[in-house]
């Protein structure tokens, strides 16, 4: 090979490194992970999390607030018996570096619509209302561009009947979030749900796309 060849081979090699993006070895790792991935609901049981991951640190790209709507659930699961479920719609996450906070969480727990409860319902003689509280998230795992976190809302639910006194209680509402970061003003949310009134167990999945706030 020429002296000139081989000069030609060494500067394409150079401009070919000089293209490619710079990567820290921490971003190269996490690159090799595998992904995160939240799996459907098979029965309504509240999965088992693990201990988080120390030290954890949100990554930069999810920084700030993220808004998203669900506008429902992609499948439900229920202990038989079950009268209780929830609908929720609005939903805004803020991330820093090391919390989250929810400043928002639209959610209601609501009477199943059986015959008895659509006629009392209507007829002003039974009703279920719910006022929220307040939502804390926990982030579990943080992997790239995706993050794993589990969101306890309270609830404050009335329920009356005219066969019974209303009744006032705190409800808790367990939201499992898998975040993934698709763009620099885009999230993309799946989700699972998980609701526990008086031993009555029901499950959601849903997702939803998120836009900076």
């Amino acid at each position: 090979m020429s002296h000139f060849k081989v000069l030609l081979t060494a500067v394409s090699a150079g401009l070919l490194l000089a293209q490619l993006p710079s990567v820290s070895p921490e971003e190269g790792a996490a690159q090799y992970q595998s992904a995160l991935n939240l799996p459907k609901i098979s029965q309504p049981e509240l999965p088992k999390l693990p201990a988080p991951d120390p030290p954890l640190e949100i990554p930069s790209a999810f920084f700030g607030c993220w808004e998203g709507n669900p506008k429902g659930f992609d499948a439900i699961l229920a202990d038989p018996g079950s009268r209780t479920s929830t609908e929720f719609g609005r939903i805004v996450f803020c991330y820093m570096r090391d919390s989250t906070e929810v400043p928002e969480f639209e959610i209601r727990v609501v009477a199943h619509k059986t015959l008895l409860s659509f006629i009392l319902v209507h007829l002003g003689l039974g009703y279920v209302r719910s006022r929220f509280i307040d939502a804390n998230s926990k982030v579990y795992r943080v992997n790239g561009s995706q993050l794993l976190a589990r969101t306890t809302v309270t609830l404050e639910v009335t329920e009356g009947w005219i066969y019974k006194l209303p009744v006032t209680r705190r409800q808790l509402v367990i939201d499992e979030e898998l975040a993934t970061i698709v763009s620099p003003a885009s999230m993309f949310v799946s989700g699972r749900q998980f609701l526990d009134v008086s031993g009555h167990r029901s499950a959601a999945d849903w997702h939803a796309s998120f836009r900076r706030w």
